[in-house]
């Protein structure tokens, strides 16, 4: 009977290694006539695709575009097939790669527009603002003159620096001017600040302008430590202040220095800056030759 019984289990043994064999062989058969058949597809002209149609409003050149597609589509899927078939285009793929390679688009779709064409709809960011460089490069003008040049970049509603601005995107000669430090390089792909503070730059200046300020400007203050700001009017003068710094609190303590100055006028001197920068406290100083200690207004109420 023992002899028996080693004799069945051997005989099951044989026969679960044969079927599990023939499984894999059996899967192994069909993924290499799966890919067999992609491949076949991807060199099938009924199935592979055929053109590429750009629409939509952006400053971007077409053949820039298209090469950009092309360069996708040669990237093969696996190591071996084709992204040129219509089984095997990626298009949230295509549309993440345009946004990655081309900063200027805001938003780009793909869509199949026939059997065998493709249409991208892209669409470029609105300038807004613009981002300078407090870095400057030297040049010299058509009469040999030493100048220097500004680096000015294009950025959108959302603090985004997209494009140099080089006049191929339209932007408002008033547009108003961010300026911060030497970031290496270009700065095309990053944001002006965090969301939360460039929001909150955009509220105090709207409160300011509201106030009868016209602020042309800010940048970080120099020499301040990090998270001041400086925002420069069209007088000149320049007003300090926290970048986290609720606008309420900012319009009191300005509201309580402009009073100051008032009473305080100085004949022939232009005001130079006012610093709110502290709580319940506002300090301003006149433009001297000689530099004086800065002067402090009453407490905020």
């Amino acid at each position: 009977m023992n002899r028996a019984r080693r004799l069945g289990l051997r005989e099951s043994y044989r026969e679960r290694a044969f079927r599990v064999l023939a499984v894999f062989f059996l899967g192994l058969l069909g993924v290499v006539v799966l890919v067999a058949g992609l491949v076949w597809f991807g060199s099938n002209p009924s199935f592979t695709l055929a053109r590429v149609n750009v629409s939509g409003e952006t400053s971007l050149d077409a053949e820039i575009i298209n090469a950009k597609v092309e360069a996708f589509l040669e990237t093969p899927v696996l190591f071996l097939l084709s992204r040129r078939t219509i089984f095997t285009v990626d298009k949230v793929a295509l549309e993440q790669a345009l946004l990655d390679s081309f900063p200027v688009l805001e938003s780009a779709q793909v869509e199949w527009s026939g059997k065998n064409e493709l249409t991208l709809s892209l669409s470029d960011r609105e300038a807004i603002y613009v981002w300078r460089s407090q870095t400057h490069r030297s040049d010299t003008d058509a009469e040999g003159e030493n100048i220097v040049l500004a680096r000015e970049y294009l950025v959108d509603k959302y603090g985004y620096i997209f494009a140099p601005k080089d006049g191929t995107i339209n932007v408002s000669d008033g547009a108003f001017v961010f300026m911060g430090g030497d970031v290496g390089g270009s700065p095309v792909g990053r944001y002006v600040d965090r969301k939360d503070i460039f929001q909150n730059i955009l509220s105090i200046r709207g409160v300011l302008i509201e106030s009868g300020l016209n602020v042309v400007s800010v940048v970080s203050h120099k020499g301040a430590k990090e998270g001041d700001l400086e925002f420069i009017t069209d007088d000149g003068w320049k007003l300090l202040v926290v970048e986290s710094e609720k606008k309420e609190n900012v319009v009191r303590s300005l509201g309580a220095a402009l009073e100051a100055i008032d009473k305080n006028a100085k004949d022939g001197k232009m005001l130079e800056y006012v610093d709110v920068r502290f709580p319940n406290k506002a300090y301003f100083r006149y433009a001297l030759t000689a530099p004086q200690s800065p002067q402090a207004t009453p407490e905020a109420e």
